[in-house]
């Protein structure tokens, strides 16, 4: 177990639902590592299948600036057909057309790639 303590002395367990630095602490985790988020299947290859879970977000275009175009309120599988790094994001596009995943978002908020 991670420990750590916030700037006002609270002290807070890595993985806790009011971690607020989780998000933080696994982007950092990714970063040190040269990636934008946990590796795909088949070393990054496209396609592949995430998991993701309610309330995701389907953005318009690969862009921290892109409208939502679409949320998606169920789990379920999802196949991604090609990757893109921008504003320091990992994005996903989706097989159906309808946009773009933040891939860092999916996999912070407990989405994975599976077979």
């Amino acid at each position: 177990m991670i420990r750590y303590i916030d700037a006002n002395g609270k002290t807070m367990d890595y993985g806790s639902i009011n971690c607020p630095f989780e998000s933080r602490v696994k982007s950092e985790a990714y970063s040190l590592s040269g990636l934008d988020g946990p590796p795909a299947s088949n070393g990054n290859s496209v396609p592949y299948l995430v998991r993701i879970f309610p309330v995701t977000k389907v953005y318009d275009s690969p862009s921290s600036d892109a409208g939502v175009a679409m949320t998606l309120d169920e789990e379920n599988v999802y196949t991604i057909v090609e990757e893109k790094v921008a504003d320091g994001i990992r994005w996903g596009r989706l097989k159906s057309g309808a946009g773009w995943l933040n891939l860092n978002e999916v996999y912070n908020n407990g989405g994975h790639v599976t077979n």
